[in-house]
């Protein structure tokens, strides 16, 4: 996003543009989260609710209160308070323990492995910043009652997440429960946005499910780019608001195995022959990427789905269109973010890298499409296969790395024009 008084996005001439940090134009990460009521709806706001633990010697208060909450926003959180202990400095309990909250039961499955998190906070009776370590925060109970490692909660809001699986016939309804070990009379845990996933990591809050979106929306029409495969979403990025967060991790994660996006259009609005008979005379291709491993591999590419041939493909090591030579490029495949432009007119093609101008070629022949009759098409990117049906089972020209943003113009821009987008977004990717 282009920050205010900075250089702006070109949007003159835009017939595509995919934007991985723009919710509107992709959802985010899909998410389930099986902890119940996580939000602790239907609880009576700070009403104390107080118990004891005899074998410890302690009692201690619990209540929920709204309050402002991680990144500011409100949030409804659960307060854990020892309010006196004889021979051990501990309290325990859960928003489930409280008046007016449901039993916050999720089913968890024997063999599979969860990632539980929070948001927690202690708040010290003497007014210091002396963090909390300690075990079990985070503790699962159940068919099966299973402990949490040692972590450690600082005095302002920390995320804190582990994986734990469930044993062999252990099936069955878990809720979180929190114990506040070590600690001084008067101090507080305080624990909001709880969260299970069925996944590896953690992830950033979300209330019930974030179902799969198949699709990368175009923020220009209403057509939608596919994801061939869902496991390319794998970065740990979620939405918040308008925009996908965090701002490092809003792109998508290609394997280079089985992992490709695949816009199929049949406007022709990004077919391209430099007779101008039919299609675009004039044409400008961005794209925004990382490439961590590459075989020659499509970074974005408009092939005819058949008969091996193709309308224009950007690369690692060169620019090309149908009915032009190649233009050569170097410096993209270095595990770091880049702008990789393409402008083609009737006579000249041009590659640009981060806002400057990279190579230039001349048309070796004239293009008028397909020689075999063949009319359906896709645009692609980060593709396995540069021509054909796109089958999953040919790598030979896969692509591992991070996507985030392609754009279409229907004309050509001019240098200035390329380096003002470059400066509209290079903060974006830390260049």
């Amino acid at each position: 996003m282009s920050t205010s008084g900075g250089p702006r996005i070109l949007s003159d001439n835009l017939v595509l543009c995919l934007d991985a940090h723009d919710a509107k134009s992709y959802a985010g990460e899909p998410t389930t989260n099986l902890s119940a009521n996580s939000d602790y709806s239907g609880v009576t706001l700070d009403s104390i609710n107080s118990s004891s633990n005899g074998g410890w010697g302690s009692t201690f208060d619990r209540w929920v209160s709204l309050i402002e909450g991680p990144a500011g926003k409100k949030v409804r959180a659960f307060h854990l308070k020892l309010t006196g202990t004889t021979s051990g400095a501990h309290a325990e309990g859960a928003p489930y323990n409280l008046s007016g909250m449901d039993s916050q039961y999720g089913t968890l499955t024997a063999g599979s492995t969860y990632t539980s998190s929070v948001w927690a906070k202690v708040i010290r009776a003497n007014g210091s910043t002396t963090p909390h370590t300690e075990s079990n925060l985070m503790y699962l109970v159940g068919q099966q009652n299973v402990s949490s490692p040692t972590q450690t909660v600082n005095t302002e809001w920390t995320k804190i997440s582990c994986a734990r699986t469930i044993a062999a016939g252990q099936t069955g309804d878990y809720r979180l429960r929190h114990y506040f070990y070590s600690a001084g009379v008067g101090d507080t845990l305080v624990i909001a946005e709880p969260q299970i996933e069925l996944k590896g990591y953690a992830t950033p809050y979300v209330y019930s499910s974030r179902a799969y979106n198949t699709s990368w929306q175009d923020r220009v029409s209403s057509n939608y780019a596919a994801f061939y495969n869902e496991a390319l979403t794998r970065t740990g990025h979620y939405r918040d608001g308008q925009v996908i967060l965090p701002i490092n991790s809003s792109h998508l994660d290609f394997d280079g195995s089985n992992d490709m996006v695949t816009f199929s259009n049949d406007a022709g609005l990004f077919r391209y022959t430099p007779s101008g008979s039919t299609y675009n005379n004039s044409l400008t291709i961005e794209a925004w990427f990382r490439i961590n491993n590459n075989d020659s591999g499509n970074i974005i590419s408009y092939p005819w789905n058949g008969n091996g041939e193709y309308n224009w493909r950007l690369l690692d090591t060169s620019v090309i269109f149908s009915g032009a030579g190649s233009v050569s490029i170097s410096g993209v495949n270095d595990g770091n973010w880049h702008q990789l432009v393409a402008t083609a007119t009737s006579t000249t093609v041009k590659a640009y890298i981060d806002g400057s101008l990279s190579g230039t070629t001349n048309h070796t022949s004239e293009y008028t499409g397909p020689t075999h009759g063949v009319t359906a098409h896709s645009f692609a990117i980060m593709t396995l296969y540069p021509y054909g049906t796109w089958a999953a089972g040919n790598t030979g020209f896969s692509t591992d790395g991070q996507f985030a943003i392609a754009r279409i113009y229907n004309t050509e821009l001019s240098a200035a024009e390329i380096k003002q987008n470059f400066n509209a977004q290079r903060g974006r990717f830390g260049i």
